[in-house]
């Protein structure tokens, strides 16, 4: 099983990435020297704006596996080592599409997100611009801070257009609300329970 990092960066050391054995780091911050190659991308979008644009070049040469991990993943998953380990472990036994890494994974719903209830809206209005279905409920499962392991295959389930769409809508802002509306989104989208 091959399996490529991509990690978000901003501002944050990535002297914790320097045991990554195959990765690269896109950043929107300050210059940035690395024994991993580093990526520079205009500060748009936050960390879903990075991974779409990495599916997107990549998307007829992707590994197996890829892993997406914010420029400090600690914040939402403070054990990564510990983690990593455990989704590699689960992978092997278990090919799964889709492996959270988060620290805790929530139930929310389209119409109630106890964690920001004044998302609602957004989340309703993002989902229709990605799936192209209206809806007010639909239950789903969220890890906080957009880190996951996820197959080849689940990422090419969906067109490369679908990942453009994602691009473009978080293109314009350098903190686009739809952003955290994306941040909930990634286990439906590779996971196909829309």
């Amino acid at each position: 099983m091959k399996m490529k990092f991509i990690l978000a960066r901003y501002q944050e050391s990535m002297e914790w990435a320097s045991s990554i054995p195959d990765g690269i780091i896109y950043n929107k911050g300050p210059e940035l020297s690395h024994s991993l190659p580093v990526i520079p991308l205009s500060n748009v979008g936050r960390e879903g704006h990075t991974y779409a644009y990495h599916i997107v070049q990549n998307y007829d040469c992707l590994d197996d596996y890829t892993c997406f991990l914010q420029g400090n993943p600690f914040d939402h998953t403070p054990s990564l080592e510990q983690a990593l380990q455990l989704a590699f472990q689960y992978i092997e036994l278990h090919p799964e599409p889709f492996y959270f890494l988060s620290e805790h994974i929530l139930s929310i719903d389209l119409s109630n997100d106890p964690t920001c209830p004044e998302l609602v809206p957004v989340l309703q209005e993002t989902y229709e611009t990605l799936f192209g279905t209206r809806k007010t409920q639909h239950p789903f499962r969220f890890g906080p801070g957009a880190q996951f392991v996820v197959s080849k295959a689940a990422i090419l389930a969906r067109p490369k257009s679908f990942y453009e769409k994602i691009v473009s809508l978080l293109e314009p802002s350098v903190n686009p609300i739809e952003g955290f509306a994306l941040e909930r989104f990634w286990w439906m989208i590779f996971t196909g329970a829309e």
